[in-house]
């Protein structure tokens, strides 16, 4: 699947499960092990975090509670999005067109 047809798909069937498989795809050339994938995830939301605090004038932790009901924060715990190796910049473009609700463009970027 592309990345926007697996977006499509997790927006469509509302899927809210959390995994960290990696499954290596034909046309795909990126393999990425599963140690690898938990690493690469929780430093880009440790990174997001950071920032929306700043934001936000909120605490770390009062951010992640929100960042967490999200389906961008969703949308990082599934493999085929490949979210997780975007920079923290992108998933904050995806998390403020999320919040305002902006949805064609939360599709784009």
């Amino acid at each position: 699947l592309s990345r926007q047809a697996s977006i499509s798909n997790f927006l469509r069937n509302g899927e809210s499960r959390v995994s960290t498989d990696i499954q290596k795809q034909e046309d795909n050339p990126v393999t990425i092990n599963e140690n690898s994938a938990v690493f690469i995830t929780d430093l880009a939301i440790t990174n997001v975090v950071d920032e929306l605090s700043r934001r936000n004038g909120k605490t770390p932790t009062e951010t992640l509670r929100e960042l967490m009901k999200t389906k961008t924060y969703m949308l990082l715990f599934n493999p085929e999005s490949y979210l997780y190796l975007e920079s923290p910049t992108y998933i904050l473009d995806m998390i403020d067109a999320e919040q305002q609700g902006d949805w064609d463009r939360w599709l784009e970027v």
